[in-house]
């Protein structure tokens, strides 16, 4: 905090960082197997994968994709993962026209590459102070005490963009994206008519009381890249206001 507050440093995170270690893909197997095992029909499975607290989301940038039951023999069958085909692109019965092939509670997750990502909030309204101070509680055993106002946003974003490059050797023009995030859906059933493709400013509407602003760096970065401090060019210190204590 002393850092941003005097106009020298920040941390700049990526999706890895905020997925956590947790994949929501490994979870829904490993709590439902025996049920699988047993032919049993899993009573709501995408339950399983919805968040349950705290600041680490593992479906960050993620959408995943229930099949409760697919058989390249049922008509039915086939126009249902037609929808999801139009959606998402993935031909969930691999193209098979007759009997031979069918898919059963399985769990299709897709995500967008690794991108550097600078996470703010909107407003500092009681609802939101709550719920973030309740995540980081539940993170680091302790909250959150104070807030730094960005005053001049597009400076921001600018500031670390360039600082973010220096420190990775990227050299040329770099091009970053700014705005709310979207609390929407990112969980789906095969058939349901409304998936979509993952998107780094789309999150779970269980987040939504944090109502996100992010930075996203547009340049892919590997898949293991994790976040670090980086040093900004020059005094930036205008680009803040007075902390605000919570």
């Amino acid at each position: 905090m002393d850092g941003l507050l005097s106009g020298r440093s920040i941390k700049a995170g990526t999706l890895r960082d905020f997925r956590g270690t947790d994949n929501p893909g490994s979870r829904y197997f490993a709590e439902n197997t025996e049920a699988m095992g047993s032919g049993r029909r899993i009573e709501n499975p995408l339950d399983t994968l919805i968040p349950r607290g705290g600041i680490d989301d593992a479906l960050e940038g993620r959408t995943l994709v229930h099949i409760d039951r697919l058989s390249s023999a049922s008509e039915a069958d086939r126009a249902r993962a037609q929808v999801t085909k139009d959606a998402l692109g993935i031909d969930m019965l691999g193209g098979f026209a007759g009997p031979g092939l069918s898919v059963s509670d399985t769990i299709v997750q897709l995500e967008v590459p690794n991108y550097f990502i600078y996470c703010c909030s909107n407003d500092l309204s009681e609802t939101t102070v709550a719920r973030i101070q309740a995540d980081s509680l539940a993170f680091s055993g302790r909250p959150y005490d104070v807030a730094v106002p960005i005053v001049d946003v597009n400076g921001f974003a600018n500031a670390l963009t360039i600082a973010v490059c220096r420190k990775l050797g990227w050299f040329g023009s770099m091009r970053n994206i700014g705005g709310p995030v979207e609390y929407r859906a990112n969980i789906f059933s095969v058939g349901d008519g409304s998936a979509e493709l993952p998107h780094p400013m789309v999150k779970h509407p269980f987040f939504a009381e944090q109502n996100e602003f992010r930075i996203v760096i547009d340049r892919q970065v590997e898949k293991s890249q994790a976040g670090f401090f980086v040093e900004f060019e020059g005094d930036t210190s205008r680009l803040f206001g007075e902390p605000v204590s919570l």
